[in-house]
This record gives C-alpha cells, structure tokens and sequence, in this order.
C-alpha cells in the first residue's frame, strides 16, 4: 500500500497534538508498518512517515510533536529500523509483539 502523507496526518498527528491526545507508541500506528510487510516495505515507509513529519513540522501546530517524534525516532526506534535496514525484521517484530501484548 503507497504512503499518504495527507491520510497520516488526519489519522496520527491531529489526534496526538489534540488536547488530551495521546501519540501512540505502537509501530503500526506511528510509523505504519506490520508484520506482513518485507524488509524493503519497512524501510521505505519509515522513509516515508519521517519524510512526512518533516513535512508537518512546516505547519507550527504539528513543529512540538514532530520534535518528539524524531527524539523518539532517535531513541527508542533507531535499533528497530537500522536492523530492518540491514534486512533483519526481527526487532521490529518483537516490538509489534510487545505492543500487542499490552493491548
């Protein structure tokens, strides 16, 4: 399925930068990847979203949670995806797992 920066934004930055909202820390939320996608699928749409947040950091509405973000992206994510670069989905399907688990 191709990237829709327009859909992204309506259905995961608007709800996390609305008062009371919540940015999910689920992988298929933020970054809108699965388990049924390849290596390559994974690295593009990371490319993607990250692309996208750029995007809306233009907007100063979305410029706070976008900080977040790519500090999170930094962080927490930078292992998951670097493996899924290299072809190893493996970390990326444990953090799906866990995140399932806590659902």
């Amino acid at each position: 399925m191709a990237f829709d920066h327009d859909r992204y934004v309506e259905e995961v930055l608007e709800p996390a930068r609305r008062p009371g909202g919540a940015l999910s820390d689920d992988p298929r939320v933020r970054y809108r990847v699965d388990e049924t996608m390849s290596a390559a699928e994974v690295t593009e749409t990371v490319r993607r979203v990250r692309q996208s947040w750029r995007l809306a950091r233009g907007q100063l509405k979305f410029k706070r949670l976008v900080n977040r973000l790519e500090a999170d992206d930094q962080g927490r994510y930078r292992e998951i995806f670097s493996a899924a670069g290299r072809g190893d989905l493996g970390p990326l399907h444990a953090a799906l797992a866990e995140t399932a688990a806590h659902a």
